[in-house]
């Protein structure tokens, strides 16, 4: 391969990685607005009404169900199969990484594998997924 054909190769490599770095940044940048907007928007107050009113079906918010985005350790510990170490490992997997959508997002947490999502899951609720069955 020629010193020229070496060069152009060489600076083609370059472009790709420059653009795949772009890309990367832009989508971090993404996440990050999102992030930022997610904890700028205040939830919602709970009215007397919201309170006592039923559980809708096919909405994944069932009662009693502890909101896994919002909960704090004290709460986390509520749900079976939860201890200290596990609902801090929650918190510092939402604190680094953001909010989980769906619950298969909990797997990303050290020390969730599968039986321990199995068992858990369906004690959560999640924005963009429904409670586990």
């Amino acid at each position: 391969m020629s010193a020229r054909a070496r060069l152009a190769l060489a600076a083609l490599c370059a472009l790709l990685a420059l653009a795949a770095g772009i890309a990367l940044l832009a989508a971090n940048r993404r996440q990050e607005a999102f992030s930022t907007l997610v904890t700028l928007v205040p939830p919602p107050q709970n009215t007397p009404a919201q309170i006592h009113a039923p559980p809708r079906s096919g909405t994944g918010y069932r009662a009693g169900a502890v909101d896994v985005n919002t909960a704090q350790e004290d709460e986390l510990m509520t749900v079976s199969g939860i201890g200290p170490a596990l609902a801090q490992a929650i918190l510092t997997e939402r604190d680094t990484n953001g909010i989980f959508y769906f619950p298969e997002d909990m797997l990303t947490v050290k020390g969730i594998g599968g039986k321990t999502f199995d068992k858990i899951a369906s004690q959560f609720r999640f924005p963009a997924g429904q409670s586990m069955p």
